[in-house]
């Protein structure tokens, strides 16, 4: 029995490709360098994976991101990526960041929610203009690290049919998608040319519901993907639900060597075990949560695995995590603040080979009892559901009806009712909330942290900075301002950090896209509002002007989503916990006088369940846990949510029931597609489109932006439309941040002036 998993976390142990990468970016260090420092953290990731696997995943490793990294070596990229005078890593990098220099402008290529995860993945285009020009540099580069240190490993990558699915096409074209297919071809022949023994092919896509149609791709992409097969050992890798059953007679006629399946989210996976024809082949039997941090309970894992042994050879079987270690912290030994009774019921990515190093000695004892891993595991577990249930005594258990969640008026009577009391000027300027956090506002956070500087010194600092930025934000004529939460460290973090019932890592790092990363907190139990959170700094700015402050808060699921919630926990409950936290802050903040109140659920569909039957059940929590927080609210007070990288077009329904007065959308890097969905919700409420994208660099000028808005007033009613960013500044610089606000509120201007967009 061999151990693996599907991907190991890239950043490194420190976020050094992340300080590598941006140190890059600023033109610090050249290419070479940089490719030379990249080579080392791959190869510490290896050498840390070549002490618990006997197959270790290559490849997974990426500069920025899998899918760009696939579109690379495809070249699904369109040839004005190519063709110009940028360096070979500015062209790559072009793709995810965008670009405006040495009379280059090129917009990022739309970024997603990888499955349901946080993680963004970059979306391929495929159109007439893409280059089709293979380029397998990075493979290479990733397949000779491993050959370095290893002799047998896998080559991991994305498969073809998740590829195209994933894909955003202007039109169906047969030719363009066979050439692609063909590329793809290309691709394996390479990497068996390196003579590489073992490769993985990640289908997510088929645990998705799916048609006859998508039945019919998925036949004839393998029946030319697998030509190639030779002597290699081909593996397909599904993980986040069980399989889609319809594609278990295809799976069953392909000539592959291995099929991995997720016993984690997918436990319906357990039973088409006896469906799936696994004569001489390798079940990848994920039993190791690869996107919680909780321990694995040894007991579970290994009832599992047995009741796979009854209709799979034990030498057929690989262990593995359901998932990749993407999306947990890289390891537990970087805890440095955490007491150790808290401790021992955490398991980051290295903690987790261990565990499935332990479940594979485990599975060779015939008396458990008597094993004293397997008894320290039992014991932990325990204690940690006791402790839980404690928990969940001491705190409150919500009772209410579901049309006691509703505001007063329904959402005619509010807009007139806010029009009079806000009196906000035609086509509102705005941002989603948080602005840059530059190094002095980290240097003093940390100061405070550490006991170098007193509270009040460290309040006095953030009072300054939201001063000038309230001065700023009058100067360039912003007509609704934030106090721009130089006082978070992160949307989810700090609330966090002010709420009891969360476990805060001081080194639990996770790659959300890129260069970017974020620390998500633990929620441990449910959660208690301690004391007034945003109160003071939000009610200090709306005294330093006469323009409405809007205030920014986290919703509930966010804060659920982007944490690692405890598995022993009922979601409901963790949910409503937040929401009467919330439902106190906002309460109190309506108290001081804040109109315009945002509760941010940026992750909303984010841990929506991938079978269509799951998700009802889920959206309810979501949308009633959110309503819960704003029940209280007077009709004058305009109540807004933020929401990014979203699939709207299967949940408009759900959003409408939020019963927001204004929305604010990622919208700029799909070029506005996302709101032919939204269409008919505009016509109620108001909705602000973000019209630049605020993850590049480039600044966009004037006239772009008179453009983009004149595209979205034909679209929504000009009365109901809002202009702002795409989302929060916090990682942009101030030179950007200036400019391109100016410029957006110059573009309202000058539309403004001309009537005719107004008939």
């Amino acid at each position: 029995m061999q151990i693996t998993i599907p991907g190991f976390p890239r950043i490194g142990k420190n976020r050094e490709l992340k300080f590598i990468t941006e140190k890059f970016f600023k033109k610090e260090i050249n290419e070479k360098v940089y490719l030379n420092e990249i080579k080392k953290i791959n190869q510490e990731n290896i050498s840390i994976m070549k002490k618990y696997l006997d197959l270790i995943p290559a490849n997974d490793f990426s500069l920025y991101d899998n899918i760009l990294d696939l579109m690379w070596a495809l070249g699904v990229v369109e040839k004005k990526y190519l063709d110009n005078k940028l360096s070979y890593l500015e062209k790559y990098f072009a793709i995810a960041r965008g670009i405006k220099e040495k009379n280059i402008d090129l917009l990022p290529y739309d970024m997603k929610k990888w499955f349901n995860t946080n993680y963004h993945f970059i979306v391929p285009k495929i159109n007439n203009d893409l280059s089709l020009k293979t380029d397998f540099f990075f493979l290479e580069k990733n397949i000779n690290t491993a050959k370095e240190i290893i002799n047998d490993f896998k080559v991991v990558l994305i498969g073809p049919y998740t590829f195209i699915k994933l894909a955003k096409m202007e039109k169906e074209n047969q030719k363009i998608n066979e050439r692609i297919i063909q590329n793809y071809i290309k691709l394996l022949k390479r990497i068996i040319e390196l003579k590489v023994k073992n490769i993985q092919l990640d289908e997510p896509s088929i645990c998705l519901d799916s048609n006859k149609r998508d039945i019919n791709l998925f036949k004839n992409i393998y029946s030319e993907v697998l030509k190639e097969k030779k002597d290699s050992k081909i593996f397909i890798q599904t993980y986040f639900s069980c399989i889609d059953e319809k594609f278990i007679p295809q799976i069953n006629k392909l000539n592959i060597d291995g099929l991995g399946l997720d016993f984690i989210e997918g436990k319906e996976n357990l039973k088409f075990v006896k469906r799936l024809d696994l004569n001489n082949k390798f079940l990848i039997a994920g039993v190791v949560n690869g996107k919680n941090i909780w321990i694995n309970n040894y007991k579970n894992s290994i009832e599992i695995l047995r009741l796979i042994l009854k209709n799979v050879k034990k030498e057929n079987i690989m262990l593995s995590t359901h998932s990749s270690l993407l999306f947990v912290p890289y390891t537990k030994r970087n805890e440095t603040k955490i007491p150790n009774e808290m401790l021992k019921f955490l398991s980051f990515a290295e903690e987790k080979m261990q565990e499935l190093k332990d479940l594979k000695n485990l599975l060779q004892e015939n008396n458990l009892s008597q094993n004293k891993i397997y008894q320290n595991n039992q014991k932990i577990i325990d204690s940690l559901i006791k402790l839980t249930q404690l928990e969940l005594k001491q705190n409150f258990v919500l009772s209410f009806k579901i049309k006691d969640l509703n505001r007063k008026s329904n959402i005619a009577k509010r807009k007139k009712i806010q029009e009079k009391f806000l009196k906000l000027p035609i086509l509102p300027t705005t941002t989603i909330g948080s602005f840059p956090q530059t190094v002095d506002v980290r240097i003093k956070r940390k100061d405070f942290k550490e006991g170098k500087i007193t509270h009040e010194q460290y309040k006095n600092f953030i009072k300054e900075k939201i001063n000038d930025l309230i001065k700023f934000q009058e100067e360039i004529k912003l007509d609704i301002l934030v106090h721009g939460e130089f006082e978070r460290n992160d949307m989810v973090e700090y609330f966090a950090e002010n709420l009891q019932g969360f476990i805060i890592t001081n080194n639990g790092w996770v790659q959300s896209y890129g260069t970017r990363t974020t620390k998500p907190p633990i929620i441990f139990s449910c959660v208690k509002r301690k004391y007034p959170i945003t109160v003071e700094y939000i009610t200090y700015a709306q005294s330093l002007t006469q323009k409405p402050v809007k205030a920014i808060l986290t919703g509930p699921i966010t804060i659920i989503n982007w944490s690692f919630p405890n598995e022993f926990l009922k979601i409901k409950s963790i949910a409503f916990s937040i929401a009467q936290a919330l439902r106190e802050e906002i309460n109190d903040l309506v108290k001081n006088g804040i109109k315009i109140i945002q509760v941010d659920e940026p992750a909303l569909r984010e841990k929506l369940p991938l079978k269509k039957q799951k998700q009802k059940e889920y959206l309810d929590i979501a949308i009633n846990a959110f309503k819960y927080c704003v029940k209280d609210v007077p009709d004058e007070i305009q109540i807004h949510t933020h929401m990014c990288y979203s699939e709207f077009k299967d949940i408009i329904n759900c959003i409408e029931k939020m019963d927001v007065d204004v929305i604010s959308i990622e919208a700029s890097r799909s070029d506005f597609s996302i709101l032919k969905h939204l269409k008919n919700y505009a016509k109620k409420r108001q909705i602000g489109p973000g019209i630049y994208d605020v993850h590049s660099t480039r600044v966009p000028d004037v006239n772009e932006l008179i453009e983009k808005i004149k595209i979205l007033m034909k679209i929504i009613d000009y009365k109901n439309l809002w202009i702002n960013p795409d989302c929060g500044l916090k990682t942009r610089n101030w030179d950007e941040t200036k400019q391109s606000l100016k410029n957006m509120v110059e573009a309202k201007e000058n539309i403004l002036k001309s009537k005719n967009y107004f008939k």
